[in-house]
């Protein structure tokens, strides 16, 4: 590993305090104003101590990404690279005791949640340890573009990168690849202040989570013979007029539509009594525009309410519609399916203007706006180093915990093998591995099942035992993190190992068994598409839920975990509302998985939802408190 060089900073250490003061231009007078020069002067002092260690470094470990055989060349010097460096949360273990505390009902703090400045205020750097760290960044060469609490953004090119990080960055043959093939390496003053570095290589690949076979998009099909009996060619958003039949889903017999769901999963009890998730909102991140006619559509269909939306860009401006576009319509027609009174905001980052990537930036953007109780995320990551999960995304789950959001994210499509790096996008892998962003402990981790309905009348008629999703298209994400240590509430599990367990629920996902119908976009028209399927449906299936809870329990209700496995404990679906998933395994790509059996387990997690049941529980078990006997442990396995 290549030593700290600090000639640069002890050159530049030499020039007076006016000198120092221009240079940190490019990072906005605005910082300068808000610090006070007698903050810069004191900042001044300990920059100056820490120029004349600079030979002591510390590794920021597990910050390169695993992937970098074939990058042989070095990467071209004048190349400019965006970095974003993510900070470390000032007192981690303090957020830590919190964040229990706020899902204890013995607790003072129990559902005190916090505001955006109020998090920033208690556990994000202070302004005199991001001017010293801007400042020490502009010395090396840098720009830095912007400043906050929690993150820098900077540009520079790959020589002075390379000096002040202590990294060799090498590239692909054909130029299209690059990464740091070392750990950065950091002046020891700041290793307590940096959590990540973003921007050394471009590995990194984000997908949906979602099955669509091309061949069926926009083939407009039948969902069930009662729901298309008022379907009408006269309707202003131009909805379908096709003919019923028994065979019209590739021989696999019905379909899901909305109905047949909420039917299957016993909600439509809460909904009668007028419990529909409204009051709040739900927050579904995304990287592609859409067409509105498509949820309209689907809404008119299926004799859903109008669904309430909004978008926003946090990347300044919309993408426009890509191919992903078929998860951001998922996304919105199976949340507002369960929770048909909750608003939906769409938060829609950019590929083309993105900071970290466009994926990431709309979680930053959905946790500082603090808009909505609940994030909905079906998108998996591949190429990125550990500390992307443990240091970048988790600070930001940590974030929307404190403020009360529940976050839900799918578990993955490529069952126990989980997602891999691969040169065009992420793979199923060779051995045994998760998502590690569905792994975080501060979201639920939501996997997927299949399953045979019963219909009557074209109709869902109730439930029927569920397997764990596993066929040719894919399977339920499922295992042990590399990352993240057991949290405390999964403690009691009995199960070997020391690290964070998923899925912790599942709901439908087979885009077979039974399959789930869309509003999609066919260039620019509303069709009605069958079939989709994947982890995709089901975390927003589990975000709906939890605004139902909201709106029964008047209160947002932050990690949903400590109570979910209180619940899963009992055992007992009819006090838990929890089905327990017996059957089938994940097992896919030539990896052996892990069964479905009795209890929690690493295929269907605590089960899938008897809605009615699982809100009456839910909000009726914060009688009881569920703080651990002993302190919440430290979540990152990294330093």
């Amino acid at each position: 590993m290549p030593a700290f060089k600090p000639r640069r900073i002890i050159s530049h250490a030499r020039k007076n305090m006016n000198q120092l003061l221009q240079r940190s231009v490019p990072y906005g007078t605005g910082l300068i104003r808000f610090l006070g020069l007698s903050v810069v002067a004191a900042v001044w002092v300990a920059l100056t101590a820490a120029v004349s260690t600079a030979q002591n470094s510390a590794p920021l470990i597990g910050n390169r990404p695993l992937d970098t055989m074939a990058l042989t060349l070095p990467a071209r010097a004048g190349q400019t690279l965006k970095i974003q460096i993510s900070l470390q949360l000032r007192n981690r273990a303090s957020l830590n005791q919190l964040l229990v505390a706020l899902q204890d009902p013995a607790s003072p703090q129990y559902h005190q949640w916090l505001t955006p400045t109020e998090f920033d205020a208690r556990f994000g750097r202070t302004s005199q340890e991001i001017q010293a760290i801007a400042t020490w960044l502009t010395r090396q060469g840098l720009r830095v573009l912007s400043a906050t609490p929690k993150k820098l953004n900077i540009l520079g090119n790959v020589s002075d990168i390379e000096h002040a990080f202590g990294v060799n960055i090498n590239s692909s043959l054909d130029s299209m690849h690059y990464a740091n093939i070392t750990d950065p390496q950091l002046p020891s003053t700041f290793k307590n202040y940096i959590g990540s570095i973003e921007g050394l290589d471009n590995l990194r690949h984000w997908q949906p989570t979602i099955i669509h076979p091309q061949a069926n998009r926009g083939i407009a099909r039948p969902s069930n013979a009662s729901e298309r009996a008022s379907v009408k060619n006269s309707s202003p958003i131009g909805l379908l007029q096709i003919a019923v039949t028994t065979d019209y889903n590739q021989g696999r017999g019905l379909a899901f539509g909305p109905q047949d769901l909420q039917t299957f999963y016993n909600e439509t009890p809460l909904l009668g009594a007028g419990t529909n998730g409204g009051g709040d909102c739900v927050a579904l991140v995304e990287d592609s525009d859409y067409n509105d006619a498509s949820p309209h559509l689907f809404d008119a269909n299926f004799s859903l309410p109008v669904v309430n939306l909004d978008r926003s860009f946090p990347d300044g401006n919309s993408p426009g519609i890509n191919g992903d576009e078929v998860e951001t319509l998922l996304d919105i027609e199976w949340a507002h399916t369960i929770a048909p009174g909750a608003q939906i905001v769409v938060y829609i980052g950019n590929s083309a203007s993105y900071v970290i990537d466009p994926v990431t930036d709309a979680i930053y953007q959905a946790v500082k706006d603090n808009k909505c109780g609940t994030i909905s995320i079906s998108f998996e990551f591949c190429g990125s180093p550990n500390r992307f999960y443990s240091r970048t995304l988790d600070p930001l789950f940590a974030q929307a915990a404190a403020q009360g959001q529940s976050v839900f994210v799918a578990s993955g499509d490529q069952g126990a093998a989980g997602p891999a790096f691969g040169v065009n996008g992420c793979v199923a892998g060779s051995h045994r591995s998760v998502s590690e962003m569905a792994a975080d402990p501060n979201v639920t981790s939501v996997g997927g099942t299949q399953f045979t309905p019963i219909y009557s009348s074209s109709n869902d008629s109730g439930s029927v035992p569920e397997n764990v999703w596993n066929d040719d298209a894919g399977s339920s994400g499922g295992g042990q993190s590399v990352v993240f240590a057991k949290p405390f509430y999964q403690k009691s599990l009995a199960l070997r190992g020391t690290k964070r367990n998923v899925p912790d629920v599942v709901a439908g996902a087979s885009p077979n068994l039974p399959g789930f119908y869309l509003g999609d976009d066919k260039g620019g028209t509303a069709v009605i598409d069958c079939c989709v399927g994947g982890t995709s449906v089901a975390a927003p299936i589990w975000a709906g839920i939890s605004q139902l809870i909201v709106q029964a329990g008047k209160s947002r209700i932050g990690n949903m975990n400590p109570q979910l496995y209180k619940l899963g404990a009992l055992f007992d679906v009819t006090q838990s509302g929890l089905r327990d998933v017996t059957a089938g395994n994940n097992s896919f790509n030539g990896v052996t998985g892990f069964t479905a059996g009795v209890g929690y387990d690493r295929a269907s997690g605590l089960g899938t939802p008897d809605i009615a049941t699982f809100v009456a529980a839910f909000t009726g078990s914060s009688a009881t408190s569920t703080s651990p006997s002993t302190p919440t442990p430290t979540f990152s396995t990294l330093p």
